[in-house]
């Protein structure tokens, strides 16, 4: 299985790449964005890993990158 991290999970055109990842059964999904909040409105699936966190803050992007196959 390859681990996916898609940064700025919050913009309009990424939810087609989600879409399309989440429905590869081979790939786990986690996305990294700066408010949660914004994803409310939209129906993610609970398989999906949510992280909270700026793409400055050096420390939480590596966090966020450990372990994962595909940035």
């Amino acid at each position: 299985m390859k681990k996916v991290l898609i940064i700025g999970a919050s913009g309009s055109l990424v939810q087609y790449v989600i879409e399309a990842l989440n429905q590869q059964s081979e790939i786990a999904l986690t996305l990294l964005l700066r408010n949660k909040s914004r994803l409310a409105d939209k129906a993610m699936p609970a398989e999906i890993v949510i992280l909270e966190g700026d793409v400055m803050d050096y420390v939480k992007l590596k966090e966020a990158e450990r372990g994962k196959d595909i940035v």
